[in-house]
């Protein structure tokens, strides 16, 4: 079991890099939807293929008499494919003391969002816990200073929830830029 938990940090992990000034946090989780869109994609184009290899060998049904089968697995592929277009794989959070900013790049296979600004205007850092479906959602969530009248005063790292999200890997983000910053570290996920 451990080595399966170690194969999924490894595909879905986060990396901190703080070396010269310049903290790089790149999280590698995908959110629920994407990853459910990416696997049911790969699962309908394995069974196609099987299907197709059993019915050249004898072996099975017939793949063009079932046509309605092929068909509805076929919209439901393009369906799943058209979802995950508006996904998010990977996120990077990139501060750099030198230049006192910071840069959010958040990205999909077609959309690449980029939040740019001064490091400076954070305040602290705090983890907030969302209920969504039955269970909880951690999310790092930047405390900002000084805001401007009709401003958030808060700037959450994460739109929707990764997969495989946990509060240890939430505060391993949140103490990382905590401790970069110098700024103040909240968990509210225990209230």
């Amino acid at each position: 079991m451990e080595s399966f938990g170690n194969v999924i940090d490894y595909l879905f992990g986060i990396y901190i890099s703080d070396r010269d000034g310049l903290l790089v946090i790149e999280d590698r989780r995908p959110t629920a939807g994407m990853f459910v869109s990416i696997a049911g994609m790969a699962g309908i184009a394995l069974f196609l293929l099987i299907s197709a290899a059993l019915s050249l060998i004898g072996l099975g049904f017939d793949l063009w008499s079932g046509i309605g089968a092929f068909a509805g697995l076929i919209a439901l592929f393009v369906v799943m494919f058209l979802f995950s277009l508006g996904g998010t794989f990977r996120e990077v959070y990139t501060f750099d003391m030198a230049t006192d900013t910071y840069r959010f790049t958040r990205r999909g296979i077609f959309n690449n969002d980029v939040i740019e600004g001064s490091a400076g205007q954070f305040s602290g850092v705090r983890i907030d816990k969302r209920r969504a479906d039955d269970d909880n959602a951690y999310m790092v969530t930047l405390l900002l200073d000084g805001m401007l009248l009709g401003q958030p005063g808060t700037q959450i790292l994460r739109d929707d929830p990764p997969i495989f999200n946990s509060h240890g890997k939430e505060v391993l983000i949140a103490s990382a830029i905590s401790k970069f910053l110098s700024i103040k570290f909240v968990d509210d996920s225990s209230l």
